[in-house]
C-alpha cells in the first residue's frame, strides 16, 4: 500500500514538471501570442463601442438640455420684446402729453400694464376680423383697450365678458386708427381693408416716403407711438385733393397666437 502511494506521488510530481517545460517551450508561446493578436480586435471594438456609447448618451442629454434652454430664452425674449415695445410708446405718449398739456411730470396713479392672452377663437368672413382672447373683466380688460404683439398694433378690444374678450383685427373693414409716418410727420385715418392697410386723408401736396414707418397717432384714443406698418405704395396725382397710401402691417396676422393688451 505505501509502495503505490509513492508511485502515485512520483507520476504526480514528474508529470506537473513536464507541464511546466511545455509552458516554457517555444510552441506554447506562439499558441499564446497568436491568442492575444486574435483576441485584441475584440477588445478593442468592446472598448471603442462602449466609450462611443457612453459620449453619444451625454451628447444627446447635452443637447436636450440646450434646446430647452434655448425655447426658454425665446419665450422670455418675446415677452421682453413686449414691454420694451409698450415702454417706448408709453415714453412716447407721456413726452406728447407733457409738450401738449405742460405737465412737469404724468400724475403718480398713471401707469400702464400689459395682460397677456391666448387666441382661442378666430371667427372670419369678408366683413368682420375678429379674435377672441381669453382674458376678460376680471384680468382687468376694459373695451377700445389696445391690443399687441411684438411687432406692433394688432386692434382693439370690442366686447368684454368676464373671461374672454372681443379683439377687432387692424385689418377689419370697420377699424379705424389715427396714425402718422415717422419721418415726414403726416397724419392720416388708418383704415383696414382685409389684407391690407390704406392711410387716408393724405394730402396731395404732402411729401410722404416709400418705406417709412407708421405708428399711432397720439390724436388717437389707442397707446400712441406703437408701430402699425409701413408705406409700401403711394399713387395718386396732383389733381387729386388726397393720396392713395397703401401701408404694409407690421404684424403678420396669420400667425398670431398670443397677444398682449395695454391695460389700466
Amino acid at each position: 500500500m505505501r509502495e503505490k502511494t509513492v508511485i502515485i506521488v512520483f507520476l504526480l510530481l514528474a508529470l506537473t514538471l513536464n507541464i511546466s517545460g511545455i509552458g516554457k517551450s517555444n510552441i506554447v508561446s506562439v499558441v499564446k501570442s497568436g491568442g492575444l493578436v486574435l483576441l485584441y480586435p475584440i477588445q478593442w471594438f468592446s472598448t471603442t463601442i462602449s466609450g462611443s456609447l457612453s459620449d453619444t448618451i451625454q451628447f444627446v442629454f447635452t443637447v436636450n438640455n440646450l434646446s430647452q434652454e434655448n425655447k426658454k430664452l425665446r419665450i422670455e425674449n418675446r415677452i421682453l420684446k413686449i414691454e420694451l415695445l409698450a415702454y417706448d410708446a408709453l415714453r412716447t405718449e407721456n413726452q406728447q402729453l407733457r409738450e401738449k398739456f405742460s405737465f412737469s411730470q404724468l400724475s403718480p396713479g398713471y401707469y400702464k400694464k400689459l395682460v397677456r392672452s391666448q387666441v382661442i377663437g378666430r371667427p372670419k368672413d369678408l366683413w368682420n376680423s375678429f379674435f377672441i382672447i381669453d382674458a376678460g373683466s376680471i384680468d382687468g380688460i376694459k373695451q377700445d383697450a389696445t391690443v399687441i404683439t411684438p411687432d406692433g398694433l394688432a386692434g382693439k378690444i370690442i366686447e368684454v365678458n368676464s373671461l374672454t374678450s372681443k379683439m377687432q383685427l387692424l385689418l377689419d373693414f370697420k377699424s379705424a386708427v389715427t396714425a402718422k409716418t415717422v419721418k415726414s410727420r403726416v397724419e392720416g385715418l388708418l383704415v383696414g381693408r382685409g389684407n391690407k392697410l390704406l392711410l387716408e386723408y393724405v394730402s396731395s401736396g404732402d411729401e410722404i416716403f416709400i418705406g417709412e414707418a407708421v405708428i399711432v397717432s397720439s390724436s388717437s384714443n389707442l397707446l400712441s407711438g406703437i408701430p402699425v406698418g409701413h408705406v409700401s405704395k403711394i399713387s395718386g396725382s396732383e389733381l387729386d385733393l388726397f393720396k392713395v397710401v397703401e401701408i404694409t402691417p407690421a404684424v403678420n396676422f396669420s400667425k398670431i397666437d398670443l397677444v398682449y393688451v395695454v391695460s389700466e
